[in-house]
């Protein structure tokens, strides 16, 4: 039962099945885990039984081509902690392999898929440790002219929380992309505004609080050929958010642990308890318009087993409208570095980020940088720690269990400071440990380029709140 049970999760949280993407019966299943490049290969190098044809990367003798210089160089560094791994994550591999011997997942994706694979539903479920899960199904439909896709969906877990999601992606040409949400939670996180040391956050007053939240956003992006040396991205949004202090969920409320004096609260109209607004700025109706550029410099190499680096250079221009104060512009950079084996990498990420107000304008609470939650300090639930500037890195060991899933094993450091990193300091840096399985797109043989939530992490924080859980099956 226990297999069936992770067959079906495997089975409908891929990816590249929600997005239409089909592969040939007759692959194998090494095919498959070499993505699309090794499928782009002539049809007579795929059969099983030929013989050795120097035109298919063969030798005479029947022996596979020699690994070239740097990616033998990888495997020898990474054969420790792939060793390791695999004892770690054996009962997963006897599951993995169960599965593909039985053919679970094309069985199981037959029942919720069209057979051209265009058309589909699929499940969906969503929880992280501190916060309320949310179940619920998204559709894809993609025979819109000119392979474009409409996916739409809706995750809840009653009044408390509620996203929906709309999209629709033009023709791959295009680049173009157009979506809107709205999302509502009574459990989102506040813990306080500035520097923390890992010795007892809440002793400096950053204790953790909860607020609910209404956010809609309309959101139009472009962006350029993902096989390009230089990829550049660009978007505007239109944003409404709007706040409570009663009724939350998981927690006290932000009212309670920051409020503000009762004679504030008489003095604004605002029953008691209310929150302060110099400890919590901006928390009230929001009306935001965004600009945002995205140029990212990518020298890996696309094959399978690939090295290199990427740099990635961020803005976001931020113009509050309707009465809102708000105006602002964040910068952040990314650097990555893969170094490849034999399907596997070592990778090594870093971001920081800033945001700086212009001319006499505030920056509201959730606009601060928060470098926690699933794509940052994943041992950190998400506005854990917030700032006008934050650093985080990882350093990630992730290889192939099977054709569309690989696991991971991870440390995540990382902090907030003031303005420009003022007051960054090595005593203020919290890390966090972790292990993960994740689901990968089958069309980028690059696999660990998959979204870093993707899938199931457990993450554990020595000065946290203990052992975290973030599972994401079959997201948009």
């Amino acid at each position: 039962m226990w297999m069936t049970g992770a067959a079906l999760v495997y089975a409908l949280a891929a990816p590249a099945q929600s997005a239409g993407v089909r592969l040939p019966e007759q692959t194998t299943v090494a095919d498959r885990a070499y993505g699309a490049e090794r499928l782009a290969v002539a049809p007579e190098c795929l059969e099983s039984d030929r013989p050795p044809d120097p035109r298919c990367g063969d030798s005479l003798d029947g022996r596979g081509a020699p690994p070239e210089a740097g990616v033998s160089a990888g495997r020898a560094v990474l054969v420790v902690p792939h060793l390791l791994s695999q004892v770690v994550f054996w009962p997963v591999l006897k599951t993995s392999a169960f599965i593909e011997r039985h053919k679970l997942p094309q069985r199981l994706r037959a029942i919720t898929t069209s057979d051209d694979g265009l058309v589909g539903v699929r499940p969906d479920f969503l929880y992280a440790s501190g916060f309320l899960p949310a179940v619920g199904l998204h559709v894809f439909y993609g025979r819109l002219p000119g392979h474009s896709e409409i996916v739409t969906g809706i995750k809840t877990a009653g009044p408390d929380v509620i996203l929906a999601e709309a999209r629709l992606r033009g023709p791959p040409p295009w680049g173009i992309e157009i979506g809107a949400s709205w999302s509502r939670r009574r459990d989102r996180l506040f813990a306080g505004i500035g520097p923390q040391s890992r010795n007892d956050p809440a002793a400096a007053g950053h204790e953790i609080s909860r607020y609910a939240a209404d956010i809609g956003l309309v959101a139009a992006t472009w962006s350029s050929p993902r096989d390009r040396v230089v990829i550049t991205e660009l978007g505007a949004d239109l944003e409404w958010r709007n706040y409570a202090s009663d009724d939350v969920r998981a927690g006290p409320s932000v009212a309670e642990i920051y409020g503000a004096p009762p004679a504030s609260c008489a003095a604004r109209g605002l029953p008691e308890p209310c929150v302060n607004p110099v400890a919590v700025p901006g928390f009230d109706a929001r009306r935001l318009t965004r600009q945002r550029a995205r140029v990212a410099l990518d020298l890996r190499s696309a094959g399978h087993d690939a090295n290199g680096i990427e740099v990635a250079l961020a803005g976001i221009h931020t113009y509050g409208i309707r009465g809102d104060g708000a105006h602002h512009v964040r910068l952040a950079l990314e650097t990555l570095v893969a170094l490849g084996g034999r399907d596997r990498a070592l990778i090594l990420r870093g971001q920081a980020a800033v945001v700086e107000p212009l001319g006499a304008s505030f920056i509201p609470f959730d606009e601060l940088v928060s470098p926690t939650g699933a794509a940052g300090m994943r041992g950190f639930p998400l506005g854990r720690f917030r700032d006008r500037s934050g650093i985080v890195g990882t350093l990630e060991w992730r290889w192939l269990i099977n054709s569309s899933i690989d696991a991971s094993l991870f440390t995540d450091a990382g902090t907030v400071a003031g303005p420009w990193f003022e007051g960054l300091r090595w005593n203020n840096v919290f890390p966090s440990f972790g292990a993960g399985l994740r689901f990968f797109n089958l069309k980028d043989a690059r696999y660990w380029t998959a979204e870093p939530g993707f899938g199931i992490q457990v993450a554990y924080a020595p000065a946290g709140t203990g052992v975290r859980l973030l599972l994401t099956a079959a997201a948009f």
